[in-house]
């Protein structure tokens, strides 16, 4: 039976990257709808002799075995068919390949008559500190969304967005998902009280062109001059990179605090996330932004903490209550003011129950999706 699905990706294995927290995520859903989900990634440690790994009771194929060029040559894909056994795939699940390798892997899977999905989340621009770099990434990217994609014809989709783009093709939507379930348990911890505690923790992009990190502090010192008091931790980007971009002057206060604390292990983050009030976040309106879809919100909503943000693509409004996060327009810099404004003026109760609210009723639990990707996953063509 043919019941094994490879999800493959440059993922690093076993959590460290956000890619890899997206093939956890879609391998907990593919098991939880009957198959049996195979990750091909890069493990962290860079060993390259150990072929298989079980993490999070996955079972892992270690890429790095097969000395490929990255993106280019897909030697470690005819190990891995080899290992599993063409007979028993479904299907390859592939996430945000460059263009060229992807069309490769397309080929390979139609020649051992296995399904080929491109799971896409990401449509680069271009942008980097080296020209050509930036420019093979932006031609390999177009590649493979404007040609590669739609010779598959089967996509995995993370926004509403892309999902129009691609609306003649055999498509689902899943976003950023996970398996966490807190329960009552998580429940008892929720607490708040004094100086509404906020987080910001991300890879904001190249001169941070992905997330507004300016608007966001910005709108913070707008509060400190109206006398409302915050703390707001900075996680991914140190306070000397922001002067790089920004005109930046640190206040000794610990009433209006805000601390950079660069990049930090992701254990590290998750401690933040359990302590604050609420997850900050406002994204530029540009396609980049409108096709992709926010690790860390999801992650943020999946540990209790409520979501202020900008929309710019109409889903967060799709998967959020009001009880859940303050969700304003696209280009509203003043309307993520007035909600900050009104999260630090919220009685502490309320801050609690919209935590309650977030672990309790949890939007990206994989379960949340079973039903469209099992009926996906039936018609997928080869």
């Amino acid at each position: 039976m043919k019941n094994k699905v490879c999800l493959i990706g440059g993922y690093r294995l076993p959590e460290g990257n956000a890619s890899s927290v997206r093939a956890y995520g879609n391998a907990m859903l593919l098991k939880n709808i009957g198959y049996e989900p195979v990750i091909a990634g890069k493990f962290t440690d860079g060993s390259k002799d150990e072929l298989w790994r079980v993490y999070n009771g996955i079972d892992c194929f270690n890429v790095n075995c097969c000395n490929d060029r990255e993106g280019i040559t897909v030697r470690f894909a005819d190990k891995l068919i080899s290992e599993l056994g063409e007979d028993d795939i479904h299907s390859l699940i592939v996430y945000n390949y460059p263009g060229l390798g992807l069309d490769k892997l397309r080929r390979l899977a139609k020649k051992h008559g296995i399904g080929m999905i491109s799971d896409t989340t990401e449509w680069y621009a271009f942008e980097g500190k080296h020209f050509i770099d930036a420019a093979i990434r932006k031609l390999q990217t177009e590649y493979r969304m404007r040609i590669v994609n739609k010779r598959i014809g089967n996509i995995i989709c993370s926004t509403y967005y892309i999902q129009k783009y691609y609306s003649k093709y055999h498509t689902v939507i899943i976003p950023m998902i996970d398996d966490r379930s807190f329960g009552s348990e998580r429940e008892k911890s929720f607490k708040t009280g004094g100086i509404r505690r906020y987080v910001y923790a991300g890879s904001p992009g190249y001169r941070f062109r992905k997330d507004k990190i300016e608007t966001i502090i910005r709108s913070f010192e707008t509060m400190r001059d109206k006398g409302l008091p915050y703390r707001l931790d900075i996680y991914g980007i140190t306070e000397e990179q922001y002067r790089e971009v920004y005109e930046y002057e640190a206040v000794n206060d610990e009433n209006f605090c805000i601390v950079f604390h660069g990049r930090v292990p992701k254990s590290e983050i998750e401690d933040a996330l359990s302590e604050a009030d609420f997850y900050v976040l406002f994204r530029p309106d540009t396609k980049v932004c409108r096709v992709g879809f926010s690790t860390k919100a999801m992650e943020a909503i999946s540990w209790g903490v409520p979501l202020i943000s900008n929309d710019v693509n109409g889903d967060f409004e799709r998967y959020f209550t009001d009880g859940q996060a303050l969700i304003v327009g696209a280009r509203d810099e003043e309307g993520f003011l007035k909600a900050l404004e009104k999260s630090a003026a919220m009685p502490d109760e309320e801050v609690i129950q919209m935590k309650k609210n977030c672990a309790l009723h949890d939007p990206f639990h994989y379960q949340n999706f079973a039903e469209p990707v099992r009926l996906f996953m039936e018609q997928v063509s080869k």
